[in-house]
């Protein structure tokens, strides 16, 4: 015989387990895939060169604890990518550059300390310039997901990356050779005067011995 109150119970029932069930996903969700606070480059402007340009990836993880991010970050225009680094934070670090203009970014992180926040470098990209013009750097797909992402818009250029040139030094430029100078010139006047002072008295020890020797032929010819 069809119970009514029965089937009111075993409906309830279901509508309780189902609602626990989606809880518990959610809260599970939640936990595995947290939200980190930005991702960005640097520098966010500037030339990439035609031998080798740096760009590293940052990453803030804000409250979250950090474990690791994947990252898609695409590119424009005629730049092309070389290597790339990947940070101490990284126990496990792999760049997937199989598809044109895309770089794949995976940082996971494993010895440290539960609850262990990051902010900081995660990668170190390097490109070069095979055509002059421009490039635009943007994040893609980011997981976990971040509050705010930040790319970056260079210049690409031929040339190579210039180097810096340090202007020539004067000779008392440097506090060393200054104060070696002067001590070498303390040492040479003091030589001097010494000498100097030598000479006088070895003239004046001369000119009392010829004195003396002059009296004393005076005196020697009295007894004669």
């Amino acid at each position: 015989m069809y119970c009514p109150s029965k089937e009111r119970i075993k409906k309830g029932f279901l509508e309780v387990l189902a609602i626990a069930f989606f809880t518990f996903l959610f809260g599970l969700n939640n936990t595995v895939y947290a939200e980190y606070l930005s991702i960005s480059l640097s520098p966010d402007s500037g030339t990439i060169y035609g031998d080798s340009t740096a760009i590293q990836v940052l990453v803030d993880s804000g409250a979250d604890e950090f474990s690791g991010i994947d990252i898609s970050l695409q590119y424009t225009g005629g730049v092309e990518y070389i290597t790339a680094t990947g940070a101490d934070r990284c126990d496990s670090f792999n760049v997937d550059d199989s598809v044109s203009g895309v770089l794949t970014i995976e940082c996971v992180s494993t010895s440290h300390q539960p609850g262990e926040r990051y902010d900081g470098v995660v990668a170190t990209l390097y490109f070069k310039t095979v055509q002059e013009g421009s490039s635009e750097f943007t994040f893609g797909t980011v997981n976990p997901a971040v509050t705010t992402s930040n790319g970056g818009t260079y210049t690409l250029v031929l040339e190579s990356t210039p180097t810096e040139e340090l202007p020539e030094a004067g000779i008392f430029d440097n506090r060393t050779v200054a104060l070696a100078s002067l001590g070498f010139l303390v040492f040479s006047l003091g030589f001097f005067f010494n000498t100097v002072a030598n000479s006088f008295n070895y003239l004046g020890e001369k000119m009392e011995e010829a004195r003396v020797n002059r009296r004393r032929s005076k005196i020697e010819k009295r007894f004669k």
